[in-house]
């Protein structure tokens, strides 16, 4: 799927590139489409999102409906929300290449209004796991984590494998949960602030046609880059180790080599800082050009930003997640998703 993303997003630059607006907008909606199946998938599948939850307990209801009190349930009902947002975001895309000429001639409330309901959405989306946070996370749990299978081999708890010069050791529920919130809460106020602003760029979408200065809403637009290289590297420096329910201590063993194959998730994730660096510059170097509406970019833009588009995938399908597991259901049995018991449709009318 992350070939199909990024075959997307270079299909969307050069036609960008190339002043085709209808397969542009194609391209971009697919890019879309492949990026939410990625996102709800990943929830689906994230081992530490799985240990934590199965480690919380249900809780009395706080918030509107008993579904929120349930642990389990912030998986769908944020997969659910996450896709009426990709849903409204290719509304959205398609309704402003059909008006384009309309909001040229300065009629902004349909095209401005779509985009704006779809922030609002985005940030619905976030609610699940804030609730979560401050109700179902807020509470102690002496709960033991599920078995892990690693390498082929099973980790149970308060059990230590070693493997690639490295000790694994499951963490206790208890530092599961405090690595929970803190990644949890990052993640969360990364996802609030990047929807505030698309909100404000939605609501100021007039500055770009209503006259020749339009430096109000590339300032914003900036700015939200600005913030999301910040978090990028936070995340890379501080939060990519919390995100997992084991702790991995190095064995030292004499000097190891740069490119060891011990290293090799190292210079993936270099890999991975590279690509999203030369899409921010290529992105920051379009910008700064006039006539933000006009299509087109220079031919070093195009290359730029499809070279930080093959680097950021490269480095995100090579890196190995081996020693972080996979769940063990043979004795344990596994966490239910929506495939359990109940379809999309039935949550959904629980949830409404």
């Amino acid at each position: 799927m992350y070939f199909l993303l990024g075959s997307a997003f270079i299909s969307a630059a050069f036609f960008w590139y190339s002043e085709i607006s209808s397969l542009c907008t194609l391209s971009v909606i697919a890019a879309i489409i492949f990026a939410t199946w990625i996102n709800i998938r990943n929830l689906q599948r994230d081992v530490f999102l799985a240990q934590s939850i199965y480690c919380m307990d249900k809780t009395e209801c706080c918030f509107v409906h008993a579904v929120w009190s349930d642990p389990k349930s912030v998986i769908w009902t944020t997969g659910v929300f996450r896709i009426l947002a990709a849903i409204s975001a290719m509304i959205s895309l398609y309704l402003t290449w059909e008006y384009q000429s309309s909001f040229a001639d300065k009629h902004y409330f349909l095209v401005t209004s779509v985009w704006i309901l779809t922030c609002i959405i985005w940030l619905v989306s976030i609610l699940p796991f804030f609730i979560c946070l401050v109700q179902c996370a807020a509470r102690q749990t002496k709960k033991k984590l599920k078995p892990l299978r690693i390498a082929s081999k099973i980790l149970g708890y308060q059990q230590e494998l070693v493997t690639d010069r490295k000790k694994v050791k499951l963490v206790s529920s208890e530092e599961l949960i405090i690595r929970f919130r803190t990644v949890v809460f990052m993640w969360s106020l990364h996802d609030i602030v990047l929807g505030v602003f698309w909100f404000y760029l939605s609501f100021e979408l007039y500055d770009l046609t209503d006259d020749e200065d339009d430096s109000g809403w590339r300032t914003i637009f900036l700015s939200m880059i600005s913030w999301h290289i910040i978090f990028i590297v936070l995340h890379h420096m501080y939060l990519k180790d919390l995100w997992s329910c084991v702790k991995i201590t190095k064995i030292s063993i004499g000097d190891t080599p740069c490119c060891a194959p011990s290293e090799a998730n190292k210079w993936w994730a270099i890999c991975q800082l590279i690509g999203l660096g030369c899409i921010y510059v290529s992105v920051i170097q379009r910008m700064n050009t006039d006539e933000l509406t006009k299509m087109g970019c220079s031919e070093e833009t195009l290359v730029l930003f499809c070279t930080g588009v093959a680097l950021l995938y490269f480095g995100k399908t090579m890196i190995s997640k081996t020693l972080y597991g996979s769940i063990d259901s043979t004795e344990y049995g596994s966490i239910p998703t929506t495939k359990n018991k109940h379809d999309v449709l039935d949550r959904l009318q629980i949830l409404f």
